[in-house]
């Protein structure tokens, strides 16, 4: 094998190589990185902001028909699991209840249902729609319900889903 023959090689390694980073990143990362971690959609709090009831809540998440689109919907989709985790971190991190729980009972109930999550690639943006209501568990009342729509834009999708879920928990701190 000449010396011209081995640099070829190396330089169409090379370019696989580079082709192979490139498809990752012009996807979308549709391969190239997993679903949106729980923690990172925790707001950031004040504690002193947040004023106890001292009363229990019991945490629960569902999912409707979600819209979902954009090449890495998949891998950029919050999960009923992930969103109930960083619900339950973030009403615990406020202080706002006694106690928070995800089985058995508590003296409130808060159901989130995700409604819709949309993932737009120009601008690359997060849409996350989710409808709250919390009741009192010893009677049939809604003490409260509201629809939070929130939106993120930033350039990586995957920062994108975990933000757009991170300012609808911020949303519903402020309004609960």
């Amino acid at each position: 094998m000449t010396k011209s023959m081995r640099q070829r090689g190396i330089v169409t390694r090379h370019k696989i190589l580079v082709g192979i980073i490139l498809s990752c990143v012009v996807a979308g990362v549709t391969s190239c990185v997993g679903p949106p971690v729980a923690t990172n959609m925790i707001p950031t709090l004040d504690p002193t902001a947040f004023r106890s009831t001292g009363k229990t809540v019991k945490v629960e998440v569902s999912e409707a028909e979600t819209t979902i689109r954009g090449p890495a919907s998949d891998r950029l989709r919050v999960t009923k699991a992930g969103f109930q985790e960083a619900l339950f971190k973030t009403l615990d991190k406020s202080g706002m209840f006694g106690a928070i729980f995800t089985d058995g009972h508590g003296d409130y109930a808060l159901r989130a249902t995700i409604i819709a999550q949309q993932y737009l690639l120009r601008p690359v943006t997060a849409l996350f729609f989710v409808h709250y209501e919390l009741s009192d568990v010893h009677t049939p009342q809604v003490l409260w319900r509201e629809n939070i729509l929130s939106h993120y834009q930033t350039r990586e999708p995957i920062d994108n889903a975990e933000g757009a879920a991170r300012e609808n928990l911020a949303q519903l701190l402020r309004k609960l």
